[in-house]
């Protein structure tokens, strides 16, 4: 594909970049290649991350047996003021939201969903204090299932807290929690470290690994997506960069079993597989078996990377030198003299 592009580097007109396109997808269907490939499988994700996001930053809207033990604890903020004070400073700090208790009802299902909803960005410690101001066993253990549920490792490791948000914590304390402080840099540092090993370990397109505009927007992407991925890991919930990571691990081995496959490949028997299947789908469209076009025959080493009036301009450039060359000598031309000194200046220019 690369050696195409140089053929056709300096044509700009449209029949020229008609025929280079068809050159490249006759490679592309020789090799079996899709240029959505990359694409399609990161669009099959993007819905998957975002159901994924909701379950994690709302766990109790989609698990109903944990539902219940919030529903436990926020029922019975009903006439408890000082447990209500509390709850409305930390849903304000904790989970950006304004809760009026002048104005919730608690017969109502929406309202009782809307403190739950701000009930799940309460830290392990939050919640522990929250269940302080009751004195009944059923809301501490409803409490406590709710921090055991959502803790990861440790018990204030929360998998709804955000990584920045843990580390607030873990070093705001009279002691630094060294255990929760280093787990909460490694998740987001190894989402990136483990995406950026993806690329690595995915073939680079050839047609734009070396040089030009799509070559500089591959490293581009190459280096920005790993930021990014710590970046979002570092804000969003320990969740969701949990499953990043573990994706990425997954991906990685995948990707090395696959390139094991790919080597062991014998290129030959793909390219007549790939012929096969287009000719399956051309007779499934009434269309006549294709074969394999000259230059998709060719292997790229053999296509030339010089444009045709680049060649000709090169072979006369080469011919008017050596006749130039000849000309300058010094006894008369067509002498026997002038024969010899010819063979005598040729031999001396091939040592050179």
């Amino acid at each position: 594909i690369k050696a195409i592009q140089k053929k056709y580097k300096d044509k700009k007109d449209q029949e020229s970049m008609m025929k280079q396109n068809e050159e490249i997808q006759a490679v592309y269907q020789k090799y079996g290649v899709s240029a959505t490939g990359g694409c399609l499988q990161m669009l099959i994700q993007l819905p998957i991350m975002f159901a994924l996001y909701q379950v994690i930053m709302r766990i109790p809207a989609y698990v109903s047996s944990l539902f219940t033990k919030y529903e436990t604890v926020v029922t019975a903020l009903e006439g408890n003021k000082a447990a209500q004070e509390f709850f409305t400073k930390t849903a304000s700090k904790a989970a950006n939201m304004k809760i009026n208790f002048d104005k919730i009802d608690f017969d109502k299902a929406g309202d009782i969903k809307d403190l739950i909803d701000a009930m799940c960005k309460f830290g392990s410690s939050q919640l522990e204090k929250l269940g302080s101001f009751f004195d009944t066993g059923n809301i501490t253990k409803s409490i406590n299932d709710i921090v055991d549920v959502n803790g990861f490792i440790f018990k204030d490791f929360s998998l709804t807290d955000s990584p920045s948000a843990i580390i607030s914590n873990a070093t705001s304390g009279d002691s630094i929690k060294i255990g929760l402080l280093i787990l909460a840099l490694l998740i987001p540092i190894l989402a990136g470290a483990l995406q950026y090993l993806n690329t690595k370990l995915i073939p680079q397109n050839t047609a734009a690994s070396d040089e030009g505009t799509m070559a500089s927007s591959l490293k581009t992407m190459n280096l920005v997506m790993p930021i990014m991925s710590v970046v979002f890991c570092f804000t969003f919930g320990t969740g969701i960069g949990l499953y990043w990571v573990m994706g990425s691990v997954v991906r990685c081995i995948q990707q090395v079993i696959i390139n094991k496959h790919l080597n062991r490949m014998d290129v030959d028997d793909l390219i007549k597989k790939n012929m096969e299947k287009v000719n399956k789908k051309r007779e499934k469209m009434g269309l006549p078996p294709q074969k394999i076009s000259n230059t998709a025959k060719q292997n790229t080493r053999n296509i030339s990377t010089v444009n045709d009036e680049e060649r000709k301009k090169k072979a006369k450039e080469g011919i008017k030198a050596s006749t130039d060359y000849y000309k300058n000598a010094s006894a008369k031309q067509g002498s026997l003299k002038a024969k010899a000194n010819m063979v005598k200046q040729y031999n001396e220019k091939k040592k050179k």
